[in-house]
C-alpha cells in the first residue's frame, strides 16, 4: 500500500470529493427542492469557512436568509473542533425544522462535510511527496488513547489499515475505565494490540492513580467533571515517562497518535511538548472538542497551542465509523501520515 503510484492515489481522493458532491440530497421530493439551494451554500462554506470559525452572523445577510431558515442569527456554522458536522447545529436545525426536513438537512450536512474532510486530505497529500520505500528497521507505532469499550477505532486500524501497510507495527489501547478496558479486551481478544489501563494525564498523584468521573455507559468519562457525583480511582501513567519505560524510541520510527480522552488531550500534547517529542508524532487523529465544553477559555489556549506547533488533527471516531466515505478519507490520511514520518526519518521534512 505504501509504494501505490502517487498520482493514482490523489485520483483516488478527488474522486472522494466528487462522490461527496453525488452524495446530495435528489431534488425530486418538495422538501429536497426547497434545500437544494442551502446544499449549495453549506457545501461551499464548509470549505471556505474551515479556517476561520465563522458563524451565520459573520457571513452576511443575504447567507442569512438563505441558512434552512433558521432565524438564529449568532448561530455557529462550523465547530473549530467538530467542522461543519457539529452537535450545537444539529440541535438547531431540530428545534427549527419539521423531522422530514430536519433529516434532509443532516445528510446535506454530512455530505457537505465529508467534502470538506476529502479537500483537506487531498491537499495533504499533495503536500506530502516522498521517494519510493521505507527504511530499512523501521516501525510504525500506533497509539490509541480513549479505546472506550467498543474499541471500534482501534478494531478499524487492526483489521482494515495496519495489516495493509508493507512495514513492522506495534498497536496499543489506553483506556482508564476498568469496565471499559475488559470490553476493549473482549472485543480485541485475538488481535495483536496491547492493551492498556490507564489513565494519560500530564501530571500524576504520588500513588500513580487519580480519579476518573463517570457517566452511566462510560461515554463521557472525564478527569476533570468534577460535576458527575460517581467516579473510580484508576491508574495513572504520564504518557511520556510511559515510552521512555518501555524503550519506545519516538524519533527513529512512524508515530500515529490517536486521542478522544474526554478534555486531556492538552495535557498528552503538554507532556510531549515538555519531552522533545512532539515533532516525533506524524499523524494526529481524534476529535478534541471536550475541553470547550469544560472550559472554553482554556480551549481557546489549546487551540491557539496546537496551531503554534502546528498541529491539525483529523477526525476519527465513533461517528466516522459509521460512514464508509469518511472511513476512505481518513485511511487516505492516515497513509500520508506514514508518508510524513518517513520524510522525517529521512531527513526530507
Amino acid at each position: 500500500m505504501i509504494e501505490c503510484e502517487e498520482d493514482r492515489e490523489l485520483g483516488v481522493i478527488v474522486g472522494m470529493l466528487r462522490e461527496a458532491e453525488r452524495s446530495g440530497p435528489h431534488r425530486n421530493t418538495p422538501e429536497s427542492q426547497r434545500l437544494s439551494g442551502n446544499y449549495r451554500f453549506l457545501s461551499l462554506v464548509a470549505i471556505l469557512s474551515s479556517l476561520s470559525g465563522r458563524t451565520i452572523s459573520e457571513v452576511g445577510p443575504i447567507s442569512k436568509r438563505r441558512a434552512v431558515g433558521l432565524g438564529a442569527h449568532s448561530m455557529k456554522l462550523w465547530d473549530p473542533h467538530q467542522g461543519l458536522w457539529n452537535w450545537a447545529l444539529f440541535r438547531a436545525l431540530h428545534r427549527h425544522l419539521p423531522t422530514p426536513a430536519y433529516k434532509i438537512a443532516a445528510r446535506v450536512i454530512i455530505a457537505a462535510d465529508t467534502g470538506a474532510l476529502a479537500w483537506r486530505a487531498l491537499e495533504h497529500r499533495i503536500g506530502v511527496r516522498t521517494r519510493v520505500g521505507i527504511p530499512q528497521g523501521i516501525r510504525l507505532y500506533y497509539f490509541d488513547l480513549g479505546t472506550h469499550g467498543g474499541a471500534g477505532e482501534l478494531t478499524h486500524m487492526l483489521t482494515q489499515v495496519l495489516p495493509r501497510l508493507d512495514l513492522s507495527w506495534t498497536a496499543f489501547g489506553f483506556e482508564a475505565s476498568s469496565q471499559l478496558i475488559e470490553e476493549a479486551r473482549e472485543r480485541l481478544a485475538g488481535h495483536p494490540a496491547t492493551l492498556v489501563h490507564a489513565a494519560v494525564c500530564f501530571r500524576t498523584t504520588s500513588d500513580g492513580t487519580v480519579r476518573l468521573y463517570t457517566t452511566r455507559g462510560g461515554l463521557g468519562n472525564s478527569l476533570y467533571r468534577l460535576e458527575y457525583n460517581d467516579f473510580e480511582v484508576v491508574p495513572a501513567i504520564q504518557f511520556s515517562k510511559w515510552l521512555r519505560g518501555h524503550e519506545i524510541e519516538l524519533e527513529r520510527n512512524i508515530v500515529l497518535v490517536r486521542m478522544n480522552i474526554e478534555g486531556a488531550e492538552r495535557e498528552v500534547i503538554n507532556d510531549l511538548r515538555d519531552a522533545g517529542l512532539l515533532s516525533s508524532v506524524d499523524g494526529w487523529f481524534g476529535m478534541w472538542d471536550d475541553l470547550s465544553k469544560i472550559d472554553p477559555a482554556a480551549d481557546a489556549e489549546f487551540r491557539a497551542e496546537l496551531a503554534a506547533h502546528g498541529i491539525e488533527s483529523v477526525t476519527f471516531n465513533g461517528r466516522d465509523l459509521n460512514h464508509p466515505l469518511r472511513m476512505r478519507i481518513i485511511d487516505a490520511e492516515i497513509l500520508t501520515a506514514v508518508r510524513r514520518g518517513v520524510r522525517r526519518i529521512r531527513g526530507e521534512a
